[in-house]
């Protein structure tokens, strides 16, 4: 018997639900779907690999870059004034010379030495802070990896230039020193990058200094006297000065934005005054809940605080009623409770009780006075606070017409230093050192790490963990290999399907659930099942229920099958054929017992195999006990003869059979039946295997009747339904006829 395959519907199906159609819009559909399906995978796993890119953009090591800008040019020697002021072009080739000598390695090692940066780390790979820190560890573990390559390497004499030390740290602050032209104008740009801020600016002022200073001594000048000219420009320069840093001083009175030092820097006083407040705020409050805690601690237990201990008064007053005490009970065991002496001792245990009670409430009452102190105290200082906030925010709006008052006397006080300098220079008529280039722009103290750009990495992060998430998904996606959907079964396994069984829950029992829940999903889909066999045909049919693999749910179908045609008033009987690892007795909640396995060696009537379902009116034989070579028993002619007696006496006969793909059971059996019904657990059968299986069974029985898809989870069953593709052709159905 020939079987065709139709290979042209099922790569087109597969390629639809893998990879996309070919149409456009029917691929981004099929894409998007398979991304919804997998949208808590992705959101997960994004969510997972976003905190591991956070954890190592946290891990690395902040840096943090200075610059500065100098500008080059060429100042003459001559004497005339407005050859001194003005500004001779210089060319392209000479500011990137000048940029070349900044970076030279005299200059490098001379800040290197005067910034002592060979015990620095960073400059020093020898140093390896002991800090515990992952940075540490980092450069501990790098430092053995390349000793440990050193020593397998030969070694090689090599002259010793210079220090290796200072020569290493010369090129590592090299690597980090950068100096470029801006366009095409006289200014150069240089920056330095450190993990330490404050040293960043530092470094790169230092070096332009020492350049500076080196194109002092590499030139002399020797300007003239022109005093006359500017004499009176300084006059004018300086009154203006003058007046402008009076105003600046008037508006600070006025506006209340006097300033201190704090750590070298200038700070307005109602801000020092505010952090002052604070922090004797937070001193108080500890004060308070202190004060607060032992007075609640005397209040729980006023005898045994340590204030209450510690009280001289109170530990003598304890002494002499401990004293009073002993003598009352030696004279109460001497003379009697009614001894006028102890009445007098009594009186004066009341008394000093008295007395204790009062020194202990006397301690009470300090602590709450302490406590009422200290919270006084924390109002005051809350008060203050509240007003120096109220004067710092009236201080800000006040700055910024005090910032631009500054503004205009420093670019006065700049254009007076201006001319000042020039006058100086002039009038001394002696040779001067002059640089040929100036600083346009010190190096400040970065205050945002130039690397990593936290931001822009973080969003990058995001996006790549999500794409990462989407590909994964689509990966899972693709490699799928089984049959996730009742629309794949006639492309995958050109069959047709019968229907699909739902799951059931954990608890719910497989065997009795068309007994107890007749109007349930379940028993529904296998009635409808049951339906497609019972449709008027020739009475005593036998049907072989079969599956590649085993868990799959045959046992469970065969018998839900069985009983609800039972209860249909249908003579059905269910034939356990697995006799390598017969089951069928455990779901009757019977015993194994003799079965089909006695039958077919004649040592037992088929009469007393028999055995009848104690809730429905089904008949079923077990497999009987194990022997060797059992599978050879279902080839006897015995076998066929058992199922011919068995046609005569049932409407049905349903055959449980072992795994087709473990085993060559089922094949024997599938020879002597009339239809065969193949079970396909959803998405867990691989669909290859299960294809192959019924193609085996298909050559002896052509029968064969469908698919079921069984243990369903229909809520996610809908989202594996495909639109349906019209094949070019139909297809043709395993176990037709050619």
């Amino acid at each position: 018997m020939a079987i065709e395959m139709d290979s042209s519907l099922r790569f087109v199906y597969r390629s639809y639900s893998e990879s996309g159609s070919s149409g456009l819009g029917v691929s981004t559909a099929a894409f998007w779907v398979s991304i919804w399906r997998r949208k808590w995978f992705i959101a997960v796993s994004s969510l997972v690999l976003f905190g591991l890119f956070s954890a190592i953009l946290v891990i690395l090591p902040a840096w943090y870059t200075a610059e500065t800008e100098i500008v080059v040019e060429q100042r003459p020697q001559g004497v005339d004034l407005s050859a001194v002021l003005s500004r001779l072009p210089t060319d392209s080739q000479t500011v990137v010379t000048q940029a070349e000598a900044l970076r030279s390695r005299a200059l490098v090692q001379r800040t290197i030495n005067q910034l002592n940066l060979l015990m620095n780390p960073e400059f020093n790979p020898r140093i390896i802070p002991r800090d515990g820190s992952l940075r540490s560890r980092w450069r501990e573990g790098k430092a053995a990896a390349i000793a440990f390559v050193e020593s397998l390497l030969p070694k090689r004499e090599h002259p010793s230039v210079g220090d290796p030390v200072l020569n290493a740290a010369t090129d590592i602050f090299l690597k980090h020193l950068r100096v470029t032209p801006v366009g095409r104008s006289q200014v150069l740009k240089a920056t330095f990058t450190s993990e330490n801020p404050e040293l960043a600016s530092e470094i790169l002022n230092v070096l332009v200094d020492f350049y500076l200073e080196a194109q002092i001594e590499n030139r002399v000048a020797v300007p003239t006297k022109v005093g006359e000219f500017l004499k009176g420009e300084l006059h004018r320069l300086q009154a203006k000065v003058r007046e402008a840093n009076d105003a600046v001083e008037r508006y600070r009175n006025q506006a209340q934005l006097q300033q201190g030092i704090v750590q070298g820097r200038a700070t307005l006083l109602h801000t020092q005054e505010l952090t002052e407040a604070n922090r004797e705020l937070v001193t108080v409050r500890l004060k308070r809940q202190e004060a607060e805690a032992r007075l609640s601690g005397i209040r729980a237990n006023p005898s045994s605080f340590p204030d209450v201990l510690a009280s001289p008064v109170i530990q003598q007053l304890r002494n002499q009623l401990s004293v009073l005490k002993e003598d009352r009970s030696q004279l109460i065991a001497s003379y009697g409770p009614s001894y006028p002496k102890v009445k007098q001792i009594e009186a004066s245990l009341a008394d000093g009780e008295r007395r204790l009670n009062a020194e202990i409430a006397n301690v009470v009452r300090s602590i709450a006075s302490d406590v009422a102190v200290q919270t006084d105290r924390e109002a005051q200082l809350v008060q203050s606070i509240a007003s120096l906030k109220e004067q710092i925010q009236k201080a800000a709006s006040a700055q910024v017409t005090l910032a631009s008052l500054e503004q205009e006397a420093e670019v006065n006080r700049s254009i007076l230093s201006t001319f000042l300098t020039q006058y100086n220079k002039l009038t001394a008529q002696s040779a001067l050192q002059i640089a040929d280039s100036y600083v346009l722009a010190r190096a400040d103290i970065p205050t945002q790490p130039s690397f990593p750009p936290l931001l822009p990495l973080l969003g990058l992060a995001f996006v790549v963990s999500v794409a990462l998430s989407m590909a994964g998904a689509l990966l899972l996606e693709r490699t799928g290999k089984t049959i996730r959907s009742s629309n794949e079964v006639q492309p995958l396994l050109t069959a047709r399907s019968l229907g699909i069984i739902p799951k059931l829950g954990t608890r719910t029992s497989l065997f009795t659930q068309v007994i107890d829940n007749p109007q349930s999903q379940f028993t529904e889909s296998i009635r409808g099942i049951l339906s497609r066999l019972l449709i008027p045909r020739n009475l005593g049919r036998a049907v072989l229920v079969a599956s590649a693999q085993s868990r799959e749910g045959r046992t469970s179908l065969a018998i839900a099958l069985a009983r609800l045609a039972a209860l249909s008033g249908r003579r059905v009987i269910v034939i356990d054929c697995d006799l390598r690892r017969p089951s069928l007795h455990n779901a009757f909640g019977a015993n194994m017992g003799p079965g089909l396995t006695e039958v077919l060696q004649n040592r037992l009537d088929l009469s007393k195999a028999i055995r009848r379902d104690t809730l429905t009116s089904l008949d079923y034989i077990t497999g009987g006990q194990q022997v060797l070579h059992a599978a050879n028993l279902l080839c006897l002619p015995e076998m066929a003869k058992l199922l011919a007696r068995l046609r005569t006496a049932y409407d049905l006969l349903i055959l449980d059979s072992p795994p087709s793909a473990a085993v060559a059971d089922a094949s024997f059996i599938a020879q002597m039946v009339d239809e065969c019904l193949f079970v396909v657990s959803w998405n867990k059968t691989p669909w290859r295997l299960a294809r192959d299986q019924m193609e085996d069974l298909s050559h002896h029985n052509r029968n064969l009747t469908g698919v079921i898809l069984n243990q369903v989870d229909m809520r996610k069953h809908s989202r594996y339904s495909p639109p349906r593709i019209a094949p070019t052709r139909a297809p043709t159905m395993i176990g037709s006829a050619e």
